[in-house]
């Protein structure tokens, strides 16, 4: 007999459903490039992938869910037999001839050129590359619905998925129930719940005047040059993205120089960017490119970001302790960060310039680096030790689905057979009026190794091995040493599987512009991702190129023997 079980979604899953019904805007990818030993080949063969898909699902349950659609209400919907079997659109098999070519096919599921690969009776599937080019070498791609997963499911997912590919039996799975249980929506596991209704209503009340306070104070803005029409908030996004990694050395460098000044690089990367962004303004406008009028507007501008915030050490204590961590669900919020105007120094004489645009030292000293580091690292620590944070941070919300509803619904109107594509005629938007521009998107998640470790299986004493006694971890055992010293595979043993690359693909929002950074393998990566219908290429290339260049300059060193120009 079957058991079903269906639950209605959450705000914040209510959200990033409306955007994956605009033609899949917010599906992610994470794309693994990964080497099977010698002998091991079997390890992903058909049988064995299933088999471990399965024990995915049932681990996850959310993974094997459906949207269901019941009395007015949007539900998440589990089948108990359906997590016990693997669908045929669940789970593919590809050769791919190349690196190229499987980037490829990875590119074409999140650019959504043809029908979304993704639907409301598949949130999550797995995609398995065969390389014919080279012995033991595959590619592993989960693209899943953001409604179900975030960048730490999505890490928790690939690590128990490649934990039991390599072992010849699954870790035993509690009832469904209980697992169910861990994968509510995230606003049902805000500690504040536990209080009287009175009390609730109150913390709810003054957490929706603090956003509003808040949200009031981010006026004003501005962002790379791009082009804004009247049809771009209609027009799905075009998905592009970049990548580029500094070198080992280079790397723990400048997380260690982070360090010494009681910062995170997360708190130094909203203020490398905007040195970076200033750089190629000013390299535009000393070429003609910007309009004297246009200039002078975007020197007065503050510079506005936002991003993706991991809730799961903010919910409730018995939730954690019981792994809730570890499983794959949606629990992220959104924090919001401005810096002051730009720096600028139009004074100097073409021989000044570097590579057309003013040198570091001329824009802004080591010492105001640190101060705006500082900055935002105040604003960080005051968001999210108020004690009103998930209050306030879930306040605003309802604006977010009403335009991600909105723009589903236009979206959806003009697919429908007979109905003009072009509704109107595009008119180019003038973003010099005021109102709220953000400079672009964006998250430093830290170092990926600690919870997506390179070598599989792991030891069962690995406190992430699905293997270990707890079958779990909480939110304290996310970062640190990942035990290398207890692995036996690392002592005269070779892994099963070893994790040659990772990569995460996003299919953009209209007129998005985000950029990621984080750890693996001891370098640092960084990875933008555009609209292409918005932004040019070169542009968000020419950017990345500056932010690795001030990235040396203010964490390495003092610039002498940079490594790269920016590319142009």
């Amino acid at each position: 007999m079957d058991r079903i079980y269906r639950r209605e979604l959450g705000t914040t899953e209510l959200g990033f459903y409306w955007d994956g019904q605009f033609n899949g805007t917010a599906d992610a990818i994470a794309h693994l490039v990964v080497h099977a030993r010698r002998g091991g080949e079997d390890v992903f063969g058909s049988k064995n992938v299933l088999r471990a898909w399965i024990a995915l699902k049932q681990q996850f349950p959310l993974l094997g869910s459906q949207i269901d659609i019941f009395e007015d209400t949007i539900n998440l919907l589990v089948s108990e037999n359906d997590l016990g079997t693997s669908h045929p659109d669940e789970v593919v098999f590809k050769q791919a001839s190349s690196a190229q070519e499987a980037d490829a096919i990875a590119e074409k599921l999140i650019r959504v050129e043809g029908p979304r690969q993704l639907s409301n009776k598949l949130l999550a599937r797995m995609y398995i590359l065969h390389r014919d080019d080279a012995e033991g070498l595959h590619h592993v791609i989960f693209h899943a619905a953001h409604i179900v997963t975030d960048a730490m499911s999505n890490s928790n997912v690939l690590r128990v998925f490649l934990d039991t590919l390599s072992l010849p039996i699954e870790a035993p799975v509690t009832d469904i129930q209980k697992r169910l249980a861990m994968v509510v929506a995230s606003e049902d596991l805000y500690p504040a719940l536990k209080l009287s209704v009175p009390r609730q209503r109150w913390r709810r009340a003054i957490g929706y005047v603090l956003a509003e306070i808040r949200q009031a104070k981010m006026q004003g803005g501005q962002t790379l040059p791009r082009k804004i029409t009247t049809l771009t908030g209609m027009t799905p996004a075009v998905s592009r993205h970049t990548t580029v990694s500094l070198s080992a050395d280079t790397s723990m460098a400048v997380i260690d120089r982070c360090r010494q000044h009681g910062l995170t690089f997360g708190h130094a990367f909203f203020v490398l960017s905007q040195i970076a962004m200033s750089r190629l303004l000013h390299r535009r406008y000393f070429r003609g490119e910007l309009s004297k009028e246009e200039w002078q507007y975007r020197k007065r501008q503050p510079m506005h970001t936002g991003g993706p915030l991991n809730l799961r050490s903010y919910l409730d204590k018995d939730w954690q302790d019981q792994g809730g961590a570890s499983q794959a669900l949606l629990a992220i919020s959104f924090f919001f960060a401005s810096l002051p105007f730009m720096p600028a120094n139009e004074s100097l004489r073409r021989e000044q310039l570097d590579n057309g645009a003013p040198p570091f030292d001329s824009l802004m000293s080591h010492a105001r680096f640190l101060a705006r580091c500082n900055m935002v690292k105040r604003q960080t620590i005051h968001i999210i030790r108020h004690p009103l944070f998930l209050e306030s941070a879930s306040a605003r919300i309802h604006l977010r689905i009403d335009r991600a509803r909105s723009a589903a619904m236009r979206w959806r109107e003009m697919k429908k057979p007979g109905v003009s594509q072009t509704p109107q005629e595009a008119e180019i938007v003038n973003e010099m009026v005021g109102g709220l521009v953000t400079s672009h998107g964006g998250s430093s998640i830290g170092n990926l190794d600690a919870v997506l470790p390179p070598e599989y299986p792991l030891p069962p004493s690995h406190p992430l091995s699905t293997r270990h006694k707890t079958l779990s971890f909480t939110s304290s055992q996310l970062t640190g040493n990942p035990h290398p010293e207890t692995n036996p595979l690392t002592k005269g043993n070779a892994p099963v599987i070893t994790i040659q690359s990772s990569t995460t693909l996003l299919h953009c929002r209209p007129t998005e512009l985000y950029l990621g950074a984080s750890t693996s393998g001891k370098q640092l990566h960084f990875g933008i991702f555009w609209d292409d219908n918005v932004y040019d290429e070169g542009i968000v290339k020419e950017w990345l190129g500056e932010i690795t260049d001030a990235t040396r300059w203010y964490l390495v060193g003092t610039g002498e023997g940079r490594i790269c120009k920016a590319r142009l």
